[in-house]
């Protein structure tokens, strides 16, 4: 699920297919809208603000907090580099136990790593 307008391989697909951008979606690297999948440095958010906190939560969690690069690193390939090597790659998953929200659940066990 892509926490913006559209996700980032609408660049890279604009790139290898020589197509403009959708409109109203991705910015270049000065904050102005574009259509040139060459110049797209970002892409806008949705849902706005709140679309924006969603998708930094998202960055944290599956990114910094497990140690991968950040998407935006390499820009001039249009996200061609990112997670090429498995080694590259991180992910985050949060297990939330509804049992554990009750006044009569028992208390928490020592947390594990999976």
């Amino acid at each position: 699920m892509a926490t913006s307008k559209r996700a980032w391989g609408q660049v890279r697909l604009a790139n290898k297919y020589g197509t403009d951008l959708p409109a109203d979606t991705f910015y270049d690297d000065q904050g102005n809208v574009t259509l040139d999948p060459k110049a797209a440095h970002s892409v806008m958010p949705a849902g706005e603000y709140k679309g924006f906190a969603l998708a930094l939560m998202v960055e944290v969690l599956c990114g910094s907090l497990v140690g991968m690069d950040n998407m935006m690193l390499d820009t001039k390939n249009a996200g061609s580099s990112f997670g090429t090597k498995l080694a590259d790659r991180g992910g985050f998953i949060l297990v939330i136990d509804p049992g554990q929200t009750s006044d009569d659940a028992p208390p928490l066990s020592t947390p594990t790593r999976i």
